[in-house]
């Protein structure tokens, strides 16, 4: 067992008795081990989003794709535009 191997198991020790810690009551511990868990997993999910939908399906085609396919690629990228822009709150004057 290498240290690398023995550091993870500690991390992965220490997070299962903070998440088992529930069991005495919601405390910090419990809450901390949870935002770690939903911070991870949300990264996780916008790498594999970037590398797997968004990078081979939608830029590459962009840039490399034929000029006639080129329109199709166009549509998703403007429609994904405007759902970012309607997240946008408007602020009053």
């Amino acid at each position: 067992m290498n240290l690398s191997e023995l550091a993870w198991g500690f991390i992965g020790l220490l997070l299962t008795v903070m998440v088992l810690s529930y069991l005495i009551g919601d405390n910090f511990f419990f809450r901390l081990a949870a935002y770690i868990f939903v911070g991870l997993t949300a990264g996780y999910v916008a790498v594999l989003l970037i590398n797997e939908i968004l990078w081979p399906r939608l830029i590459q085609p962009l840039i490399t794709g034929p000029r006639h396919s080129l329109i199709w690629m166009v549509i998703p990228l403007i429609l994904v535009l405007l759902l970012f822009l309607g997240q946008i709150r408007r602020f009053s004057g």
